[in-house]
């Protein structure tokens, strides 16, 4: 099986020079379902396939995972810190109120992408087809 990063260059060949935008090397580093195919598409052989593929990537998801559980303690932590540089009462006009208020819209969806991950890796590892 080749290495995940030869396969996901394999996936964009199609960019001159072989070489990925940084954008979109970053969404390939945190995004963990760019790993895996549809499995709801094709015949039933195809589908197996996918399938299959999707049980084997499954191993990749906690690397994943603490990804974004660094992230999320890292959006904590700015949330403490501007938080407590803010002016009471919040006000928009405050540059502190609006990173604490954008750090917490941050938070609130890794936290969605850590809950999702961890069910992913949970039903790839006990649903047989």
């Amino acid at each position: 099986m080749p290495a995940r990063g030869a396969d996901m260059r394999e996936q964009h060949d199609d960019v001159p020079g072989g070489e990925l935008p940084f954008a979109r090397l970053l969404f390939l580093y945190l995004w963990p379902f760019s790993l895996f195919k549809n499995a709801d598409r094709g015949d039933r052989f195809t589908r197996a396939a996918a399938y299959r593929h999707n049980r084997e990537m499954r191993s990749h998801l906690p690397g994943y995972l603490r990804r974004w559980i660094v992230l999320c303690t890292l959006l904590y932590g700015l949330i403490c810190a501007s938080e407590s540089l803010a002016a009471y009462p919040f006000s928009l006009a405050d540059p502190f109120a609006l990173l604490t208020v954008a750090s917490t819209l941050g938070l609130a969806s890794a936290v969605s992408v850590v809950m999702l991950t961890v069910y992913v890796y949970l039903y790839l590892g006990h649903n047989e087809r």
